[in-house]
C-alpha cells in the first residue's frame, strides 16, 4: 500500500480522494445534523404530549 495516496494523483485530477481534514468535517457536520434532529424529534414529541397547566 502507498503509505500517502495523495501524490499518486495531481491536485486538479476528479480521481483524488478527499482529504482527511475534509473527511473529519464532513462527519462532524453529520453528527451535528443528527443530533439537531433528534433533539427536535424529542422537542416535539413532549410538546405534543404535554398536559394544560390549568
Amino acid at each position: 500500500m502507498d503509505p500517502d495516496p495523495f501524490k499518486s494523483y495531481p491536485p486538479g485530477d476528479p480521481r483524488r480522494p478527499p482529504s482527511r481534514v475534509f473527511l473529519v468535517l464532513l462527519a462532524v457536520a453529520v453528527a451535528i445534523v443528527v443530533t439537531l434532529f433528534a433533539a427536535l424529534i424529542v422537542y416535539l414529541r413532549e410538546v405534543w404530549t404535554a398536559q394544560p397547566l390549568g
